[in-house]
C-alpha cells in the first residue's frame, strides 16, 4: 500500500488535472452548435457524418473551404449545406455555381436563415424557403410544431419514403412551374403570420417542403427544415431514408461547413489530417520524431515515480531489519574474534609449559612471569 500521506494529495492532484485535460479535450474535439457535424448533442448532426463516414458505398468529405468543388467530379458529387451561418459571395458564390452548372448536385436545407436563400439565388435556382413556420393540427410528431409531410412524389430520390417528420420547418415556395415537389405537407397545414385567406393569421393547403429543379447541367434540391438532420430527428420516419436518396446514386458527398460557426480546431485539423496524404505523411513523421526523442531520454514512468516512494513504515521496517542483520553480522563477527583469541591464548600456553621460551617478546618481563604464575596456578 501507498502512504497515504503521499497517496491521496497525489493522487486528487492527478484525478484534478485528468479531468481539466479531459474537459479540455473534449471541447477541443465537439462543439455544442446547432447543426455541427462534431456535435454529438441532440440538435447536432455528429451522427449523420458517421453515417456519411462509415457507408461504404460512398466517400465523404467534410468541407472547410469551397476550392474543394473544384477538385470534385460534379458528376458523381452532391454537395449538402445545412443551415448556413454565413452568406456565400464573391469566389465563393462562384465555385458553387460552377460546381452545379457542370453536373453536380446541390442540396440546401434551410427553414428561416437568409443565407440559404441567399445561396439559392447565386447559383441561379428558383426555389426558395418561405421561412414562416409550418403547422399541422392533425398529421404531427408531438405536437402541431412538428408536422407529418405524407405528400410524397413517385421520384428516385423518394423511393423508399412515405413520410417526413419536421421539426419547426418552413414550406419551400417553388418559383417555376419546372420545379419538382418531392414531397408536400397534408392539405390542412398551415403558414404562421401570413395574413391569408382565414383571416387570423394562418394559411391553410399543401404546402411543398422538399423540391428539386435543374440547374445548368446540375440539379438543386431544397429542403424547408433543416432539423430532420440532426441527432434527435434523423431517424424519425422517413427522413434517414430521404437524406439516403439524396446521394444513393453518387460517388461522393461534400458535407459543407465552409459558411457555419467555427467548428472545433483539434477535430477539424484531425480531418483534415486523414483526408489530405500529404498531412498524414507529415504527422506520422513528426510522431516518430517524438518517440525516438523520448525514448532517447530515459523518462521515469509515472508508476515507477509512485513505487519508488516507499511507505513510511514500510522504511521504517527496513531499516530495522537493516540494523539487525547489521548487529547480528557484527555479533557473529565478534563471536570469532573471541573464539580465535582463545585458541591462541590456549595455544601459547600449551607451547611455553613445552619449553618453548621464544614464543612472546615479553618473557622476561615481570608481567610475564606474573602470567605464567597466573596460569600455573589455574
Amino acid at each position: 500500500m501507498f502512504d497515504r500521506r503521499f497517496e491521496w494529495p497525489t493522487l486528487l492532484a492527478w484525478a484534478l488535472g485528468v479531468a481539466v485535460g479531459g474537459t479540455l479535450l473534449l471541447a477541443a474535439v465537439t462543439s455544442t452548435a446547432a447543426f455541427d457535424p462534431f456535435n454529438p448533442s441532440w440538435n447536432g448532426t455528429a451522427d449523420l457524418r458517421n453515417h456519411l463516414e462509415s457507408d461504404p458505398d460512398v466517400e465523404s468529405e467534410l468541407v472547410r473551404d469551397t476550392t474543394s468543388y473544384e477538385t470534385a467530379d460534379p458528376d458523381e458529387t452532391v454537395a449538402i449545406v445545412i443551415a448556413p451561418d454565413e452568406p456565400y459571395t464573391g469566389a465563393d458564390a462562384k465555385r458553387v455555381r460552377s460546381f452545379v452548372d457542370e453536373g453536380g448536385t446541390l442540396v440546401v436545407f434551410e427553414n428561416v436563415g437568409d443565407e440559404g436563400n441567399a445561396l439559392l439565388e447565386s447559383v441561379d435556382a428558383d426555389a426558395r424557403v418561405d421561412g414562416r413556420l409550418l403547422r399541422d393540427e392533425q398529421h404531427y410528431y408531438r405536437g402541431p410544431k412538428m408536422p407529418i409531410a405524407t405528400g410524397v412524389a413517385n421520384h428516385s430520390i423518394t423511393a423508399d419514403v412515405e413520410q417526413l417528420t419536421l421539426n419547426h420547418g418552413t414550406a419551400v415556395n417553388p418559383g417555376s412551374n419546372e420545379t419538382t415537389e418531392l414531397v408536400t405537407t397534408s392539405s390542412i397545414a398551415s403558414l404562421e403570420g401570413d395574413g391569408g385567406d382565414t383571416g387570423n393569421g394562418t394559411h391553410i393547403g399543401t404546402h411543398p417542403v422538399a423540391t428539386a429543379e435543374s440547374v445548368g447541367d446540375g440539379r438543386v434540391i431544397v429542403v424547408g427544415d433543416p432539423s430532420i438532420t440532426i441527432n434527435a430527428m434523423r431517424e424519425r420516419p422517413d427522413n434517414s431514408a430521404f437524406i439516403r436518396g439524396l446521394y444513393e446514386d453518387e460517388e461522393r458527398v461534400l458535407l459543407d461547413i465552409s459558411h457555419v460557426a467555427d467548428p472545433p480546431v483539434l477535430a477539424t485539423t484531425i480531418e483534415t489530417v486523414r483526408a489530405t496524404p500529404l498531412a498524414q505523411t507529415l504527422a506520422g513523421t513528426i510522431g516518430i520524431a517524438l518517440i525516438a526523442a523520448l525514448a532517447g531520454h530515459r523518462i521515469t514512468p509515472l508508476w515507477r515515480r509512485f513505487t519508488r516512494r516507499q511507505p513510511h513504515r514500510s522504511r521504517c521496517r527496513e531499516l530495522e531489519e537493516t540494523l539487525t542483520d547489521a548487529g547480528r553480522f557484527s555479533r557473529a563477527q565478534s563471536g570469532d574474534s573471541q573464539q580465535e583469541n582463545r585458541r591462541r591464548r590456549l595455544d601459547r600456553i600449551q607451547r611455553v609449559r613445552g619449553g618453548d621460551t621464544d614464543i612472546h617478546p615479553r618473557r622476561d618481563t615481570p608481567e610475564w612471569n606474573r602470567r605464567d604464575e597466573r596460569t600455573d596456578d589455574d
